[in-house]
C-alpha cells in the first residue's frame, strides 16, 4: 500500500504507481501518447451505439450514416477528453490488449487534478482537434448537439460538490470496450485494477453513467447512487430533450 497523508489530495504519480502495482492481468497496460490513435479508435468504437452519444449527436432522419457520424464526433471528443490523461499530466489511462489489438481503455483522474476546463477545450480546438464535427458539417447533426454538450457542465459542478468531503478520491472519467470484445471480461480487468488500487490507497471512486443497466453493474462493484440529474439544453423542447444520468460513489473496502 502507498500511504496517502490525510487531508491532502491524491497526486497523479501516486495513483499511477498504485495502478501499476494493482494490475489485475498482464494484458492491462499503462498507455502513453504513442497509443493515441489506438485509444481514440477503441473508445470511439466502444461508444458508437451509446445512448448518451446518440442524444448528444441529435442526428436528423435525413442523415443515413448515423453510426459514421457518431464515430466522427466520438473521435473528436475522446481525443480532447483523454489527451492529458494519455500524457499522464492530468490523470492516467490503462488499456487491455487482445490479439495485438487494443480491446478496451480506461481513463481515471486523481483529486489533485481536474478534467479539461473551457480554456483547455478552446486550446484543443485551436491547435489540435479543430472545429467540432457538429459545427463543421451541420447537416449531419441536429441543432442541439453543441448545446447538449454544454449542458454536461452540470456534471462537473455536481462532482465537485459531492466529492468535497473526500479530498482524496479517484474520478473514473471513461471506460470503454470495443463492441467485438464486449462480454469477454475486458472491462472486468480494468475495473479490478482500478478498485484494487483504490482499496489499497483507501480512497473512494466516483463516476457518472447514462445507463440504468450499468447502475446494476456498478452496484455489484460496491457503488451507490448518490444523485440523478437530467441533462437538457436550454430551449430544447423536443421529445428527447432530457437525458438522465446517475452519479455514483464507491467507498474503499
Amino acid at each position: 500500500m502507498i500511504f496517502c497523508s490525510k487531508g491532502k489530495k491524491l497526486p497523479n504519480d501516486i495513483l499511477i504507481k498504485e495502478l501499476l502495482q494493482s494490475q489485475y492481468d498482464l494484458s492491462v497496460k499503462l498507455l502513453d501518447k504513442s497509443h493515441e490513435n489506438e485509444m481514440v479508435e477503441t473508445t470511439s468504437d466502444a461508444f458508437s451505439e451509446d445512448p448518451m452519444m446518440q442524444w448528444i449527436a441529435n442526428i436528423p432522419e435525413s442523415n443515413q450514416d448515423k453510426i459514421g457520424s457518431i464515430l466522427e464526433l466520438n473521435r473528436w471528443l475522446n481525443l480532447g477528453l483523454n489527451k492529458s490523461s494519455l500524457r499522464q499530466k492530468k490523470g492516467v489511462m490503462f488499456g487491455v490488449t487482445e490479439g495485438g489489438q487494443m480491446a478496451g481503455a480506461m481513463s481515471v483522474i486523481p483529486s489533485s487534478q481536474q478534467p479539461l476546463g473551457l480554456f483547455s477545450w478552446i486550446l484543443y480546438v485551436m491547435f489540435q482537434g479543430g472545429v467540432p464535427p457538429y459545427e463543421k458539417d451541420k447537416a449531419k447533426y441536429g441543432k442541439w448537439a453543441g448545446k447538449r454538450i454544454e449542458s454536461m457542465d452540470i456534471l462537473t459542478k455536481k462532482r465537485k460538490a459531492i466529492m468535497k468531503p473526500y479530498p482524496k478520491h479517484i474520478y473514473l472519467q471513461q471506460i470503454g470496450v470495443r463492441k467485438e470484445f464486449q462480454g469477454k471480461g475486458i472491462g472486468k480487468k480494468l475495473y479490478k485494477t482500478l478498485f484494487a488500487a483504490a482499496d489499497s490507497l483507501q480512497v473512494p471512486v466516483y463516476l457518472e453513467t447514462e445507463s440504468e443497466e450499468n447502475v446494476s453493474l456498478y452496484q455489484h462493484f460496491g457503488f451507490q447512487t448518490v444523485e440523478t440529474v437530467l441533462l437538457s439544453a436550454k430551449g430544447d423542447t423536443s421529445d428527447e430533450a432530457k437525458f438522465k444520468m446517475w452519479l455514483m460513489l464507491r467507498h474503499p473496502f
